[in-house]
């Protein structure tokens, strides 16, 4: 089973996946946590420069996701899922289309038609999208302004949210949406609920 979550940082994805990895080894269930990017030795590489102060264009940021997600889905995920293991993922493609796309304007087909090459056939089971206000996240995170994406304005966050949102309606039957302003428990018990169904 592959679950991916996503959001806008300070919603509280990877406390939740934190959470979620707990309750399934209570229950003898091993399951493989990883990050968007990250999570192999390029993958690491590549944050390092994301998490710098290089000057990056739309595109050349797009093109070090790429390169990191094109990483984890050959080295992580698709072993993984072969030897039927539960792959828990902060963030996957979907994080592109709304960041690159919906945030910087960068041409949405572009970043499908590389998304596509990349993830192949490897799709989520399940996206778990904490869904977080403007406001609500001033009040919990504050603007980071060393941060490539929490320095930019409210209408970038806006028009990440409203894609995540557009995203989620169009595959309701995979995406499961949630209040990220509800209580971390309330939302850890929810999201276990959902996920036990499949279990």
């Amino acid at each position: 089973m592959f679950i991916v979550f996503e959001g806008l940082d300070g919603s509280g994805k990877s406390t939740q996946v934190d959470i979620l990895e707990k309750k399934l080894k209570e229950i003898s269930i091993d399951a493989i946590t990883l990050r968007e990017p990250g999570s192999t030795p390029l993958g690491e590489q590549i944050l390092e420069i994301l998490e710098s102060k290089y000057e990056l264009n739309p595109i050349m940021e797009f093109m070090l996701f790429s390169l990191s997600r094109a990483a984890i889905v050959e080295q992580k995920i698709k072993p993984l899922l072969g030897q039927d293991k539960i792959v828990i993922c902060d963030r996957y493609f979907y994080s592109s289309i709304a960041y690159q796309g919906a945030g910087r304007n960068l041409d949405r087909n572009l970043i499908e038609n590389i998304n596509n090459k990349i993830v192949s056939d490897i799709i989520p089971d399940l996206v778990i999208y904490l869904d977080l206000n403007w406001e609500e996240k001033l009040n919990r995170k504050g603007i980071d302004i060393n941060d490539r994406f929490e320095k930019e304005d409210e209408n970038f966050h806006n028009n990440v949210r409203s894609c995540y949102l557009e995203m989620s309606e169009k595959e309701s039957d995979r995406w499961i949406v949630i209040d990220a302003n509800n209580d971390v428990d309330y939302i850890s018990n929810l999201i276990y609920s959902k996920i036990s169904k499949y279990l």
